[in-house]
């Protein structure tokens, strides 16, 4: 059984990360509604049929939502970073990948809008073990 990341949990990751790294900044949620989607799409289904139905579709769709939609008033990109390498974690996969790697591929889906799920998808699976 795959294990979701929730609401709160994606919060307490966003609220550590700028408790950490950037104590200047305002925490919190700035768009609940995209939160909320974050939250759902990886578990969405039509007619019983998933739209993301391996865990690496998963972590895709995650990802690349928690990025481009900015549910926080900071530290979206670090929050996505951390919140696909625990949704992994979570589900005994390891990313195997340098943090500099890590880093780049999640400006990469911020500014790459042509960049899709289906290719974070098979990025994350390629560097997973």
């Amino acid at each position: 059984m795959i294990r979701y990341l929730t609401e709160r949990e994606l919060v307490m990751i966003n609220t550590l990360q700028i408790q950490r790294y950037s104590p200047e900044e305002q925490i919190g949620v700035k768009e609940p509604t995209a939160l909320n989607m974050c939250v759902a799409l990886p578990k969405q289904a039509v007619f019983d049929k998933e739209l993301y139905p391996t865990l690496f579709d998963k972590a895709a769709i995650l990802y690349q939502k928690l990025v481009q939609k900015h549910c926080f008033h900071n530290a979206n990109k670090r929050t996505a970073l951390v919140a696909v390498h625990t949704f992994l974690r979570l589900n005994d996969v390891t990313l195997n990948v340098s943090n500099k790697e890590i880093e780049d591929y999640t400006v990469a889906i911020a500014t790459d809008k042509d960049l899709t799920w289906e290719a974070i998808s098979s990025w994350l699976e390629v560097h997973s073990k």
